[in-house]
Formats: C-alpha cells, sequence, structure tokens
C-alpha cells in the first residue's frame, strides 16, 4: 500500500479563493456528493488564471489552445457539508 502524502497547509498554495458549499451540491445528508469536489478544483483553477491576468478562455484564444485534465485523482479526508466555507487553494 503507498504511503499517504501528508494533508497541505495553505502556506503551501500561491492562491486561495473561498467557496460555500450549496445545497444543490450535496446528497440527502447535506454532505457534498464527491463528484462536485473536482467542480471546486476547475472554479479555483479558472479563478487563479483570472487572477494571474490570464482570463480562460479568452486567453487561450489567439493561440488555437485549451487546457484539457486527463487525469484526476482525489483523496477524500473529511466530508464538506451544506454551506461550510471552503478555501481552495491553487499551486
Amino acid at each position: 500500500m503507498a504511503e499517504r502524502e501528508p494533508p497541505a497547509v495553505l502556506s503551501d498554495f500561491t492562491f486561495t479563493m473561498p467557496l460555500r458549499v450549496r445545497w444543490s451540491e450535496c446528497d440527502m445528508q447535506g454532505i457534498v456528493f464527491n463528484p462536485h469536489y473536482l467542480t471546486y478544483a476547475d472554479v479555483a483553477m479558472t479563478e487563479y488564471m483570472r487572477a494571474v491576468g490570464f482570463p480562460y478562455p479568452q486567453a487561450l484564444l489567439p493561440h488555437g489552445a485549451d487546457i484539457f485534465a486527463v487525469n484526476a485523482n482525489t483523496d477524500f479526508r473529511a466530508s464538506a457539508r451544506f454551506d461550510d466555507e471552503l478555501t481552495l487553494g491553487v499551486r
């Protein structure tokens, strides 16, 4: 069995942003449905690109290029719940 990486801390990231969990992202117990974590990652990346002056997708249009996620892995350490305010980080 592979060793787990230690959890990241906020100082590991160059960009952070808040995101509040909405009811539509939760199951009947008020816990975030797992696929929404990948949506949160996409939102954080888009906001990071905007913050550094590279708004997606406008900045890529002149180059005829796009960005694709070809692999995504998640390690669930705790559940986010309805109305939690999460801090998303990008590095």
